[in-house]
């Protein structure tokens, strides 16, 4: 979750004093300024001092410093003494750190309790914890209320259940949201339904759009596409994008081209990505090229 940004002045200077002579609000707004302005060290010292006055989003921030150090027992501290003085970024940070840590027994009251104050990514993440478990009617009403908030990761996620249940007409509807809201995976997933069922040109349309975004998938599907219809230039410039995401497939698919052509320097450096990426018949190739170098 973002950090939660506060109105008004911001100001710098280091933290001095003890709780009874400083703002709370005060203090953790010179925090903020002050970790934004590229300064955790001091950052820290007055969420601190707010936290310690009983300031909710400055536990949460505070949580949030230590996490990204490293230290994610002390940040489970503070996420607990700021989810329990009621932040939903505390509560949903907890989560995480126990989800993380494997404790989803833990993680589940506090993603409930964000979720029932309206907190979509939390709603989300109790989703995939209810679906992991095999309660998927309550999942799905997670889902639903997370993606009619408009959070894309839900609408994908309730596309998938639906897909799964066969309602591949409703799914497309919630795959389209979760594209819309900018979601790639719900991009990918919606242009894979299209695909099916023969829209190939708005299929491509939403390939090339996750492609262009970074999607190692979508690219390998995109050039799978341009290459049925022919155009094999264009087919190879996104196998290529799709060897370069860690696309093991895409890669080893361009190292068998190359090496058709008599281009061995590369059809080997594309092998090489391919295996690095977990590709057992590239490892086999990478394998036989140095035994024979």
């Amino acid at each position: 979750m973002a950090l939660i940004s506060p109105q008004g002045r911001r100001r710098e200077g280091e933290a001095s004093g003890s709780a009874t002579d400083v703002d709370p609000a005060t203090a953790f707004e010179r925090g903020v300024a002050l970790e934004e302005g590229g300064k955790p060290e001091e950052a820290d010292s007055w969420y601190r001092l707010a936290a310690d006055a009983g300031h909710p989003a400055a536990a949460n921030n505070l949580g949030l410093l230590l996490d990204g150090r490293g230290a994610p027992e002390e940040a489970e501290v503070w996420y607990r003494r700021g989810a329990e003085a009621g932040s939903l970024d505390a509560a949903y940070n907890l989560g995480l750190l126990l989800e993380g840590r494997g404790d989803d027994s833990e993680a589940e009251p506090w993603y409930r309790r964000a979720a029932e104050a309206g907190d979509a990514a939390a709603a989300y993440r109790l989703a995939t914890l209810l679906e992991d478990r095999e309660d998927r009617e309550e999942a799905e009403a997670w889902y639903r209320r997370a993606a009619e908030s408009g959070y894309g990761p839900a609408a994908n996620g309730l596309g998938m259940l639906l897909d799964q249940r066969g309602m591949a007409a409703e799914a497309e509807v919630w795959y389209r949201h979760a594209g819309e809201a900018g979601d790639l995976d719900g991009g990918y997933n919606l242009a894979l339904g299209l695909r099916r069922r023969g829209a190939l040109e708005e299929a491509e349309a939403w390939f090339r759009w996750a492609a262009d975004s970074g999607d190692g998938e979508s690219a390998y599907e995109l050039a799978v596409l341009l290459e049925a219809r022919g155009d094999q230039a264009e087919a190879e410039k996104w196998y290529a994008r799709a060897g370069q995401a860690g696309h093991a497939d895409s890669a080893f698919y361009l190292g068998m081209l190359r090496e058709e052509e008599g281009d061995a320097a590369e059809a080997g450096a594309w092998y090489r990505r391919a295996a690095e990426a977990g590709h057992e018949a590239a490892a086999r190739k990478v394998g036989v090229e140095e035994a024979t170098a």
